[in-house]
């Protein structure tokens, strides 16, 4: 199974559109590399603590943004107070990783400095671009066409 760690904030949403948190186009993007690779979203993002929405009312908001992908799951997002928030994400996501074998190849977008040669980071003002996307295809591998 392939899997696309996805944070929500700085990359489903940019600065300088406030008037809707989520980006109907930028989720589209993320729409666009889960079908041409086969991909999952595994949910990496703070986002949700933040705002007190839990898995049930991130997984609303993104659908109601217009998410089609199937949502795998989401990382843990407890972290030491001494991490990063780069460090802790990467954290996560091994973690992640290691309770789920069946994901074999794995991206991570983020706008954060997350480690790992499997991470496209996006500008945090600007979100994901086709460019980001279309790495993100070449990271995870197109699925064969029937």
């Amino acid at each position: 199974m392939k899997a696309l760690f996805l944070d929500i904030d700085g990359v489903l949403n940019s600065e300088t559109d406030p008037a809707d948190f989520i980006d109907p186009a930028k989720v589209a993007l993320v729409n666009e590399v889960c079908v041409a690779t086969g991909a999952v979203v595994v949910v990496s993002s703070e986002w949700r603590q933040d705002y007190n929405m839990g898995h049930d009312g991130t997984t609303a908001a993104l659908r109601a943004a217009g998410l089609t992908a199937p949502i795998h799951g989401f990382t843990d997002t407890q972290r030491k107070m001494s991490m990063t928030i780069a460090g802790a994400r990467y954290g996560q996501i091994l973690r992640y990783l290691r309770e789920h074998p069946d994901i074999t190849v794995h991206a991570v977008i983020d706008d954060s400095d997350v480690l790992g040669g499997r991470v496209v980071r996006v500008n945090g003002v600007r979100g994901i671009e086709d460019h980001h996307a279309a790495r993100l295809i070449e990271i995870l591998g197109k699925e064969p066409t029937p």
